[in-house]
């Protein structure tokens, strides 16, 4: 065999392997992508729903005096929420005051009749729902990371190049909708 064949068939395969742990790179770049798309879409919804939260708080507040308590709980929440938005259990008290703050239509019946009042209402509901979506795309994304990276091989890769570890949001369902709460 001549010698320039060999180089030319080292250097073939080489680059074929090259080539290949590329590939596998690169997927594992689209899977890491996935997984931070996912996860920035719940911080967004969850900050449009703190937006609403504040507009909600503004209306009890200008209407009904007597829940002063109430909305300076909420207030305290509200400042809390950028250095604790992660934390699930900040998130199930956001959640429990926030169906507190839509019952109070029972006890106020007049307030139920304030347009902007429903209009709050149903987009907390939504805001809510799309959550629940998020947290549900981003779960089925890490699950799928997850799952890519376990091939022993790939997590060589992983570890190589420093990629990060994910892990699911751990949650039930812990709120109750304004359609779940109407029909007690």
């Amino acid at each position: 065999m001549n010698s320039s064949f060999i180089i030319i068939l080292i250097f073939g395969v080489l680059t074929l392997l090259l080539l290949i742990i590329l590939y596998y790179i690169n997927k594992l770049i689209i899977y890491k992508n996935k997984v931070d798309n996912a996860y920035q879409a719940v911080e967004d919804i969850m900050e449009h729903r703190m937006d609403t939260m504040d507009r909600f708080i503004n209306l009890i507040d200008t209407e009904l005096e007597t829940e002063s308590s109430l909305v300076n709980r909420l207030e305290k929440l509200q400042k809390e929420y950028d250095v604790r938005k992660k934390d699930m259990k900040y998130i199930k008290k956001t959640n429990k005051y926030l169906t507190e703050l839509k019952a109070l239509d029972k006890v106020y019946p007049k307030l139920k009749n304030k347009d902007l009042y429903k209009l709050l209402s149903s987009e907390m509901d939504t805001n809510q729902e799309r959550i629940d979506y998020a947290m549900d795309t981003y779960d089925k994304e890490v699950a799928a990371y997850n799952n890519y990276i376990s091939n022993e091989y790939i997590a060589k890769l992983k570890e190589l190049f420093k990629f990060p570890d994910y892990d699911y949001y751990k949650r039930k369902k812990w709120y109750i909708t304004m359609k779940e709460y109407l029909m007690k």
